[in-house]
């Protein structure tokens, strides 16, 4: 029999395409960070923070991540929501506390998990957050 015949004959086991990532969390650097963090790629519906490898699907190397910290989910829709797991350093967007009920991401907020902070990055970003100017008071 022909060697090349016998080849065509046999089943090659195939090899999956990596699923792409949704997002990415890239890592805020800070000039007294030593070693810098990797970026994130979220490539599932739903990763949970913390520091206990036991309970979490995304380990936080922090002494201000707590074992089970955040959760962030991917709706149908598309987009993101990320909700605090009652940790005591808190999880922040944007400088702003996020709750257990969690709030919506946007192309571009920054996160922090306690001390750690992260920059959110769609992969195909849509519009971003608007800035917001407040008026100031009257100046008498």
């Amino acid at each position: 029999m022909d060697q090349r015949r016998w080849l065509e004959r046999l089943s090659w086991p195939q090899r999956r395409p990596a699923q792409k990532a949704y997002a990415t969390l890239l890592p805020l650097s800070d000039s007294n960070e030593a070693e810098r963090s990797p970026a994130i790629p979220i490539s599932s519906l739903e990763i949970i923070f913390g520091s206990d490898p036991s309970r979490v699907t995304q380990i936080l190397k922090d002494a201000s991540v707590e074992g089970l910290h955040a959760r962030l989910c991917r709706a149908e829709n598309g987009v993101f929501r990320l909700s605090d797991e009652g940790s005591t350093a808190g999880t922040w967007v944007n400088f702003t506390p996020v709750s257990q009920e969690g709030t919506w991401l946007e192309h571009g907020d920054l996160i922090h998990f306690g001390r750690i902070g992260y920059r959110f990055m769609l992969r195909e970003p849509g519009r971003g957050r608007k800035p917001v100017v407040k008026p100031g008071e009257p100046v008498s």
